[in-house]
C-alpha cells in the first residue's frame, strides 16, 4: 500500500475486490486440510480482521463498501486443480502435495452433487481514500 500511496494523486482512490468463502461444511473441512498440510496457510490472513476478511480500516482514511453472495460451480479437476494452485500449497513432488491432493479429493466426493459442487463466496469491494 506503501507504494500506492506514493503514486496516488491528493484524494486518489484505489479499489479491493476481497473474496470471502462463506462458513459452510465443506469449507470448515477444507480449512482443516491446508491447516495440517499447507505450512504458510495461516499466515495468508496477515491483511484480514479476526473474521478473516479483508480489513480496509487498515489502510483507507475512509472507504465505500458493497457486498453481494456469487458462487463458483466446479467439477472435481477444477475444485481440486483451483485449490492446489493456491500459492500456500504444498509444492508438487513434496509428501504433504500429495496428502493434500488426496485429501481433497475426498472432500469432493464427499460433497459432490451430479458431479460438482457450488462453493459460495462473499465478494466485498472497497473504495478508499489513503
Amino acid at each position: 500500500m506503501a507504494e500506492c500511496k506514493r503514486i496516488f494523486t491528493p484524494n486518489g482512490r484505489l479499489a479491493v475486490i476481497w473474496n470471502t468463502r462463506t462458513e459452510t461444511d465443506m469449507q470448515k473441512e477444507r480449512n482443516e486440510i491446508f491447516l495440517r498440510t499447507a505450512g504458510q496457510y495461516d499466515s495468508v490472513n496477515g491483511n484480514a480482521n479476526a473474521d478473516g476478511k479483508f480489513a480496509p480500516e487498515k489502510y483507507f482514511s475512509e472507504y465505500e463498501r458493497v457486498s453481494f453472495l456469487q458462487s463458483m460451480t466446479m467439477n472435481a479437476e477444477q475444485y481440486v486443480g483451483c485449490e492446489m494452485s493456491r500459492s500456500y500449497s504444498p509444492k508438487k513432488g513434496t509428501t504433504l502435495y500429495d496428502v493434500q491432493l488426496d485429501e481433497l479429493k475426498r472432500l469432493f466426493e464427499k460433497y459432490e452433487q451430479g458431479g460438482i459442487v457450488d462453493v459460495p463466496y462473499i465478494t466485498d469491494c472497497f473504495l478508499g481514500k489513503f
